[in-house]
C-alpha cells in the first residue's frame, strides 16, 4: 500500500512540476522576445504581514491589492523621471502563493521598465528614472497606507487596529527594489523572469525517506530550519494551494506593457531592438545618471 501511494505521488508530483516548469520556461522566453524592450529592469517586490494574507486568497481582494502596488510604483517612478506631458510605465506583475517553506505567502514580483515612456505611436521615447533607496521606503510607506485604508473600507479592521499597524516598527510590508538589470543584459532578464515564474519548489530538493517525503529547504529559515518532512498526501495538499485558479492568469501586463495600450505594438516592436537602434524604428531611448 504505502509502494502504491508512493509511485501515485511521484506520478502527480511529475505532472505538477512539467506544468510549472514548463510555464516558467515559455512565459520566459515570449516576454523577452515578443515584450520587453531592451530599457533598463527593476524588480519590485513586495510582500505583506501575516494579518492579512488569509485575505489576499480572495481573487478580488488580492487584484485590488495588486492595483494599489502598481499604482504607487507608478507614481514614483514619474516622480523621479524627467517632467514629461504624458508620463506612462511598463511592467509585468507575477503573483506567488508560497514561500521558501512550502507556507502559503502571498506576494508580487514586478518587471518593471526603469523609468518612464512618453509620446505616441508614432514616436516612443523611454527615459530612464533615478530611484533612491529614500524613494522605495517612501514608496512603500504609501502602498502600507493605501491597503490598510482599503482593508478599513471594507470593515476589516477598525480605525484603532490600523493605526496600531501604521506605527509598528516592523510592519510586515516589504518592498525590495534592489535587483535591476541594464538594457543589454538579457540573459540576466531572462533569469529573473523564470525566478518570478517558478515552481512552488524545487524537484532536486525533494528525497524520499521512507513513506516520508522530505523537502531540503533552499535557504535556512530564521530558526535554522534546513528540511521540511511530512507524508505525501500532506505535501500535495500543500502545493495543491499553489495551483492556479481556472481562468487566472498568473501574470498581468501595465501601463504600455497591456496589450489593450495603444503603444504596446511599437513596444513590442522594438523588443529585439538595442537602444541605439530605436530612434530608426519610431523609439528613442534617453539615458539618465542614477543617483548612487
Amino acid at each position: 500500500m504505502v509502494s502504491l501511494t508512493i509511485n501515485r505521488s511521484a506520478r502527480i508530483f511529475t505532472s505538477i512540476l512539467e506544468f510549472f516548469e514548463l510555464s516558467s520556461a515559455s512565459s520566459a522566453a515570449h516576454l523577452i522576445d515578443k515584450v520587453i524592450p531592451c530599457v533598463p529592469i527593476r524588480q519590485f517586490v513586495i510582500s505583506f504581514p501575516m494579518r492579512i494574507r488569509h485575505y489576499l486568497l480572495t481573487q478580488n481582494v488580492l487584484q485590488a491589492v495588486l492595483r494599489i502596488v502598481v499604482d504607487e510604483i507608478r507614481k514614483r517612478l514619474i516622480t523621479c523621471s524627467p517632467k514629461l506631458p504624458d508620463p506612462q510605465i511598463g511592467a509585468i506583475s507575477f503573483i506567488q502563493h508560497f514561500g521558501k517553506t512550502l507556507n502559503l505567502h502571498p506576494h508580487f514580483h514586478l518587471v518593471v521598465a526603469d523609468g518612464i515612456f512618453t509620446g505616441n505611436e508614432a514616436a516612443l521615447e523611454f527615459h530612464e528614472a533615478s530611484l533612491t533607496p529614500d524613494d522605495v521606503a517612501d514608496t512603500q510607506d504609501c502602498i502600507q497606507k493605501r491597503v490598510l485604508k482599503y482593508f478599513g473600507k471594507r470593515g476589516w479592521f477598525d480605525k484603532p487596529t490600523i493605526e496600531r499597524m501604521l506605527g509598528y516598527e516592523n510592519s510586515g510590508f516589504s518592498l525590495d527594489a534592489n535587483v535591476r538589470f541594464e538594457s543589454w543584459d538579457r540573459d540576466g532578464l531572462e533569469r529573473l523572469i523564470r525566478y518570478c515564474a517558478r515552481p512552488p519548489f524545487a524537484s532536486e530538493n525533494l528525497r524520499w525517506n521512507g513513506p516520508w517525503l522530505v523537502y531540503r529547504l533552499p535557504k535556512l529559515t530564521h530558526t535554522g530550519q534546513t528540511y521540511v518532512q511530512m507524508m505525501p498526501l500532506k505535501f500535495l495538499d500543500k502545493i495543491a494551494a499553489f495551483i492556479p485558479h481556472p481562468r487566472r492568469h498568473r501574470h498581468h501586463y501595465h501601463g504600455v506593457f497591456a496589450p489593450n495600450s495603444p503603444l504596446r505594438k511599437n513596444i513590442t516592436a522594438n523588443a529585439q531592438k538595442r537602444p541605439e537602434v530605436f530612434k530608426s524604428q519610431g523609439m528613442q531611448y534617453a539615458h539618465r545618471e542614477r543617483a548612487q
